[in-house]
């Protein structure tokens, strides 16, 4: 008799975290940072008139993550993972009255690769120097399957090409994820092939008056605004099992100098054998 599968759950939320060199020196650690234990369960965190002198401040912030067995018929398992925040602000060049970032994802009691959906995913009145920026998000209302319950996403052509994936040949991923499954049975921790692709939910982005984007560059996801740096849109990591979500992600080099990470979410989970 075979025995019982066990899932185990992986859920990270994260509001913000950074890493400065100019005007301030140091690391602003995650904030709302919260991990979801193995066995799942529910966790959350929420804060309110955060501020780090004039470099970035936010009226409210909260994260969520969340895993259980689903009460549908073939009981799957749910992980839930969730970054909102609220009236952002960064140096008073990038604002939002909400950013959030959610994933949710459904593990089949037949098979090791889930389903997963953005839903509630979203940019409100995202603005840089006073400016709206329009960007609409890929899957705001569909659920994603893999090619098969046992099939990464990676070998998926229409969804690496959907999301502007930078690599998409993976030759001998296959075989390799069937063999980190194997492994599993016997080691649940085994480590899974080490492939990914970074693409994003963002598309069409452009400036609300156009008029007013002087040297301001869009390519695909990214801006760059002379004298402040890039700015990132929903950039989504992708590997066998694994969605790593970050709603913003800020290269500074002139009026600051550093990285910023704002609405980060990650959620993958396995279950053996």
């Amino acid at each position: 008799m075979a025995p019982p599968r066990v899932h185990h759950f992986h859920a990270e939320a994260t509001a913000l975290h950074a890493n400065l060199q100019h005007p301030l020196n140091g690391e602003i650690k995650p904030q709302n940072h919260l991990k979801l234990h193995p066995e799942g369960g529910y966790l959350s965190d929420h804060v309110k008139d955060y501020r780090v002198d004039n470099v970035v401040s936010f009226k409210a912030a909260h994260t969520h993550v969340a895993g259980h067995e689903s009460p549908k018929r073939d009981h799957p398992w749910i992980t839930l993972t969730t970054s909102s925040i609220e009236q952002l602000n960064v140096l008073e060049v990038v604002t939002a009255d909400r950013v959030v970032s959610q994933i949710s994802t459904e593990h089949p009691r037949e098979g090791h690769v889930p389903t997963v959906t953005f839903l509630g995913t979203r940019f409100e009145n995202l603005k840089v120097g006073g400016i709206g920026v329009n960007a609409k998000l890929k899957f705001p209302l569909r659920t994603l399957r893999p090619p098969t319950p046992d099939t990464p996403y990676l070998l998926d052509e229409k969804f690496l090409a959907e999301i502007g994936a930078k690599s998409a040949s993976f030759p001998g991923l296959m075989s390799q994820w069937d063999s980190c499954l194997k492994a599993r049975e016997t080691k649940p921790d085994a480590a899974k092939p080490n492939a990914s692709a970074t693409g994003t939910l963002a598309y069409d982005v452009s400036l609300a008056d156009p008029k007013s984007q002087g040297d301001v560059k869009i390519e695909g996801n990214v801006l760059t605004v002379p004298e402040f740096g890039k700015i990132i849109l929903a950039e989504l990591t992708v590997d066998c099992d694994t969605f790593h979500l970050t709603m913003l992600r800020l290269e500074m080099g002139c009026l600051a100098h550093g990285t910023m990470m704002v609405g980060g979410t990650i959620t993958n989970g396995h279950t053996s054998p």
